[in-house]
């Protein structure tokens, strides 16, 4: 959410540095392989 143009949806969000965020992915369950590259090695779509 740094990029400008996401900026007024992180503010109503909240979002900045003392934000804290969940995320809950259940890729693993899905594909085994993708998830070890997003998890291990940062592959993001």
């Amino acid at each position: 959410m740094t990029q400008p143009a996401y900026r007024e949806l992180a503010e109503s969000l909240r979002l900045n540095a003392d934000a804290q965020v969940l995320l809950i992915s259940t890729e693993g369950d899905t594909s085994p392989d993708v998830y070890e590259d997003i998890v291990w090695f940062g592959r993001n779509g």
